[in-house]
């Protein structure tokens, strides 16, 4: 009887996640300039006092990513504050 969650994962697709995900983490600020990947400024956010400026990241299906759709918050510092995803793997699993 099928349950409609997905098989647990084998080891091969443990080791799959991690190395995108750390990949991906790691090369972060670079992946935005490959070809086919579109970014987009939106208007800023506040958060505790602190105005952070947003990037929208648009990714092609070719970058092994957690989705497409990717958005970056930075603060006055231009550090990462913030990194908000969709866990395509997990369902669509909202992700901070």
């Amino acid at each position: 009887m099928a349950t409609g969650k997905p098989p647990p994962w084998d080891p091969l697709n443990r080791a799959y996640f991690n190395g995108y995900a750390l990949w991906s983490y790691l090369t972060m600020s670079f992946l935005f300039t490959l070809p086919g990947v579109r970014v987009e400024e939106l208007a800023p956010w506040e958060e505790g006092g602190q105005h952070w400026r947003r990037l929208r990241v648009h990714f092609p299906v070719s970058v092994a990513t957690h989705c497409t759709v990717q958005d970056f918050y930075f603060g006055a510092d231009f550090l990462l504050r913030r990194h908000d995803y969709q866990v395509d793997v997990s369902a669509g699993l909202p992700a901070a």
